[in-house]
């Protein structure tokens, strides 16, 4: 069975705004809010057209700001009706675990490719399609 990526493209509304990214070695703040946040939906599967989500409802979590960094990334999104149909999400929270997730640690002075989570899920509530995405990486 092919497992999509559930890929999170972190990419700072900051930069649109022509701040600039922090150098590795430099600190980084703490917190960081309002990212754009694209949130893959089941099945997971390794198609790029499956369907996904974006959502700016987002918070990246620096922990230290000595490299390695410890991250952790929330990410809050609305699932439209037909598609919770389409998932088959009628009832109740559905929750998948460790799903692959990718976070972008450029803003924590983590530079390169993106880093892989080392835990993760999402939650997707069938009352009002609200999906919780929640992906930490630890070194």
């Amino acid at each position: 069975m092919n497992r999509k990526i559930a890929v999170i493209r972190l990419m700072a509304l900051a930069l649109a705004l022509g701040v600039g990214p922090v150098a590795y070695g430099q600190s980084a703040a703490e917190k960081f809010f309002g990212w754009l946040c694209e949130i893959d939906l089941p099945p997971f599967s390794a198609d790029p057209d499956d369907t996904s989500i974006f959502t700016d409802e987002s918070t990246l979590h620096c922990i230290n700001n000595a490299p390695p960094e410890q991250m952790s990334i929330s990410c809050t999104g609305t699932v439209p009706p037909e598609t919770l149909a389409e998932l088959g999400i009628t009832k109740g929270t559905k929750q998948y675990r460790n799903i692959p997730c990718e976070i972008n640690g450029v803003e924590c002075g983590v530079l390169g490719d993106p880093l892989i989570a080392t835990t993760s899920s999402l939650k997707i509530k069938s009352q009002n399609g609200q999906a919780n995405l929640d992906c930490k990486f630890k070194p």
